[in-house]
């Protein structure tokens, strides 16, 4: 999952979703969250339930804060960092979700070789 800002609300429900399924004993595969904001302190919505998906097991998480160093590190950096694992886990059937911001997210799937009727964009 990628969720740039506020792209994140909408996998609040995937997470819960699937650690429920985990305590139900159902197999669930990995659950990996890329999120990015701009500062820890202002930005980082759900901040205190990701960490708790995250110190039990439920959650992976790569988060970009682009204001908080001198060159600014976005989510697409953080993919392109961990490009082999997220290949890995493409090839054993995971899907690939992408949810933000409509203009940003449309023009970074499109730079990244996704065309447009492989994802779903709201106007703005």
């Amino acid at each position: 999952m990628v969720g740039p800002g506020t792209g994140l609300a909408p996998f609040r429900g995937f997470i819960q979703e699937r650690r429920w399924a985990r305590q139900e004993g159902k197999e669930v595969g990995p659950t990996v969250l890329f999120y990015g904001c701009r500062r820890r302190n202002e930005d980082y919505l759900y901040e205190e339930e990701i960490e708790d998906f995250v110190q039990t097991g439920d959650l992976e998480i790569f988060v970009a804060f682009s204001r908080e160093q001198t060159m600014k590190v976005y989510v697409q950096h953080l993919i392109e960092q961990q490009g082999k694992y997220v290949w890995d886990l493409l090839e054993r059937g995971a899907h690939f979700y992408v949810c933000g911001s409509s203009g940003v997210t449309k023009n970074n799937t499109e730079k990244n070789g996704l065309k447009e009727e492989h994802s779903y964009n709201t106007p703005p």
